[in-house]
C-alpha cells in the first residue's frame, strides 16, 4: 500500500472503526487502510500504555496477538463497536494517522469517525477525546447508517423509510432512516467474532484441541455457507493438545461448524423480523419499495442475502460495500456545515 507523502496530505482523515475491521478515507486519495482493528503498544519499560508508543496497526498487530513479550500490548480497542481501552483507542488512532500520512506529518488533522446507531451521549464522548487525544484538530461524528447512505449516493435528508442492516464482527445492526433521522435502530451484540469463539470452544471440547483466533476465523469462513459447499466439507486444524501440550492436528467438518453458525444466524434473522414488524405502518410501503442496504463481515457469508430476502420478504436492493461509511463520512468532512443536523455535536 503506497501512502500519502506529506507534501500531499491534505487535513482531513474520515475513520470509521469497527469492531473487527477499520477503514480509513481521505478525499482525492479514496481508501487507503482497510484492516483489523488492533493495535500494538511498547511501552519501553514503563508499566503504564499511556507512556509507550504505537509499533503497529491492522494485519502486522493482529500477527502480534497473543505474541508479544512483557512489555508490549496486542490489543482490540473497540469490542462489540464499544470502547474498551480508552487509551488503546487513543493510540489506534495515533497510530492510523502515522501509517497513512507518514511520521514526518506535522499538521493536526481535521477528523470524523463513524460511531454506532444509537451510541449513548457517555460513549460518543468517549470517541470524540480519543480523537482528541490523538491530536486532532476538530473531531466530528457521524452514526453510520446515514455515512453508509451517503456515501451510496442516497439524500439522507430527503430519504425516507430507508432500512439499513449492518452484520459485523461484534454487532449486528438494524435501523430505519427518514429524513437524516434514525426512527429506530435494533442492536443485537451478535457478530462474527461470536461465531469464531464458537468454533474455539468447539475445537476444544470436541477435537481437544487449542487454537488461535485467525484460525478459527478461517474455518468459519471455510466452512460457514448458508448454500453447502461441498467443495469444503472438512479442514484440517493444527493447535496444541489440550491434554498433552503438544503440537496435534485433527479434521473438523462442515456441519460441525454449520451447527454453531445457525444457531446465530437464526438468532440475527429473528431481530431483523422484529425490525421490520416494528416498522411504523406509514412507512412500511417505502421500507419495501427502498430495499434493504446490507453491509458487514457476514454479509460476505455465501446466501445470506438470499436468506435475508427469503425469511422477510424484503429485496436487497443495495449491498453495501466495506468503504461506504468511510467515504460518506469523507463526503460529510468537505462541507461540515451542510450536514450539521445530521452530525453528533
Amino acid at each position: 500500500m503506497a501512502y500519502l507523502s506529506s507534501i500531499l496530505t491534505p487535513r482531513d482523515i474520515a475513520i470509521s472503526i469497527g469492531t473487527s475491521n477499520t477503514q480509513v478515507h481521505i478525499n482525492g486519495h479514496g481508501v487507503i487502510f482497510n484492516e483489523p482493528t488492533v493495535v500494538t503498544i511498547d511501552c519501553n519499560g514503563y508499566t503504564k500504555k499511556r507512556d509507550g508508543h504505537v509499533v503497529a496497526v491492522g494485519y502486522s498487530a493482529k500477527k502480534m496477538l497473543g505474541r508479544t513479550p512483557q512489555e508490549m500490548y496486542a490489543i482490540r480497542p473497540i469490542k462489540k463497536s464499544i470502547i474498551v481501552d480508552f487509551e488503546g483507542t487513543i493510540y489506534l488512532i495515533k497510530g492510523l494517522i502515522e501509517k497513512v500520512f507518514s511520521k514526518s506529518f506535522f499538521r493536526k488533522p481535521r477528523m470524523i469517525l463513524t460511531v454506532p446507531a444509537g451510541i449513548t451521549e457517555i460513549e460518543s464522548i468517549l470517541y470524540k477525546n480519543a480523537a482528541n487525544g490523538a491530536e486532532a484538530s476538530e473531531t466530528y461524528l457521524i452514526q453510520e447508517p446515514i455515512a453508509m447512505m451517503i456515501g451510496l449516493g442516497i439524500d439522507a435528508f430527503n430519504s425516507t423509510g430507508q432500512m439499513i442492516i449492518s452484520a459485523g464482527g461484534g454487532v449486528t445492526n438494524v435501523s430505519i432512516v427518514s429524513f437524516g433521522k434514525i426512527i429506530y435502530n435494533r442492536s443485537l451484540r451478535i457478530g462474527g467474532e461470536d461465531m469464531d469463539e464458537a468454533v474455539l470452544s468447539l475445537v476444544k471440547d470436541k477435537h481437544s484441541l487449542l487454537i488461535g483466533e485467525n484460525t478459527a476465523e478461517s474455518v468459519r469462513y471455510k466452512l460457514t455457507t448458508i448454500v453447502r459447499n461441498s467443495d469444503f466439507d472438512r479442514v484440517a486444524i493444527k493447535g496444541r493438545s489440550v491434554f498433552e501440550g503438544i503440537p496435534n492436528m485433527s479434521y473438523i467438518n462442515n456441519s460441525e461448524v454449520q451447527r454453531v453458525a445457525d444457531y446465530y444466524l437464526n438468532l440475527i434473522i429473528d431481530a431483523i423480523r422484529v425490525s421490520v414488524e416494528s416498522v411504523p405502518r406509514e412507512l412500511i410501503g417505502e421500507v419495501i419499495s427502498n430495499g434493504i442496504i446490507l453491509s458487514g463481515g457476514l454479509s460476505l457469508m455465501e446466501g445470506f442475502k438470499d436468506l435475508i430476502e427469503l425469511e422477510i420478504g424484503i429485496p436487497m436492493i443495495f449491498m453495501g460495500d466495506f468503504h461506504c461509511a468511510a467515504l460518506g463520512a469523507s463526503m460529510v468532512l468537505k462541507e461540515p456545515e451542510k450536514y450539521e443536523k445530521i452530525l453528533i455535536l
